[in-house]
């Protein structure tokens, strides 16, 4: 996680609880727009706010579980470990050094398999179920990346289509410097893959494979 996790506890509690306030404005604002029109077209707006000053919280109070920098999981009923990439405050803070383009895939890439190394060691060690189901949606890694460590793809669920159009603001400039350029994501990019956790201790030797190359590639 970035520089803010690393300030005193006391201090993240209070930014926390003042970006919930200033928050709580927003959504004020927001539901006194009579406009209805307007209001519903505002909504994509208020969810990237939304998001962004929920963060610190839902980090602060275990909601996210940070597995490196860029990727965090959060614990769904049923046995379901769900993967989300780093929110939009820990682009800010993370990713606000690194080059666009290549050089910032190849950062987010090695972000996300440091990320599934160590949930192979949560497995191991039992801090994950091995009959859990881990799944996660994603508009940028490849098919062919996803296949070789194990991974399965599956038709993304309505929820996921939902979140996708409301997501879409942040995904636009999240996705354009991965590409080094303005990029508007397609509808039809998403995709959702799911594994068994015991099926993913298999993945293990190609999650080093990948550890090595990314961090040549990223310079590390």
């Amino acid at each position: 996680m970035g520089n803010f996790y690393k300030m005193n506890e006391k201090i993240q509690w209070l930014v926390g609880i003042v970006m919930i306030l200033i928050l709580v404005l927003v959504i004020v604002g927001w539901l006194s727009v009579e406009n209805m029109l307007l209001r519903l077209s505002l909504i994509f707006i208020v969810i990237p706010i939304y998001v962004f000053l929920t963060s610190p919280i839902m980090t602060l109070t275990k909601k996210y579980k940070y597995v490196s920098p860029m990727l965090l999981y959060i614990d769904k009923k049923n046995a379901i470990l769900e993967l989300h990439s780093g929110t939009s405050f820990d682009y800010i803070s993370i990713m606000k050094n690194i080059r666009p383009g290549m050089y910032w895939r190849n950062k987010m890439l090695q972000y996300y398999i440091n990320g599934l190394s160590v949930i192979v060691k949560k497995i191991k060690n039992g801090d994950i179920a091995k009959n859990t189901t881990i799944k996660g949606t994603s508009h940028f890694m490849e098919n062919s990346i996803i296949k070789k460590l194990g991974f399965t793809t599956v038709d993304p669920e309505p929820i996921d289509k939902v979140i996708f159009v409301l997501d879409y603001l942040d995904l636009i400039w999240m996705n354009s410097f991965s590409r080094g350029k303005i990029h508007f994501p397609k509808f039809s990019s998403l995709k959702k893959a799911e594994i068994l956790a015991e099926e993913l201790l298999n993945s293990e030797n190609e999650l080093k494979k990948y550890q090595e190359f990314l961090k040549n590639k990223a310079g590390d």
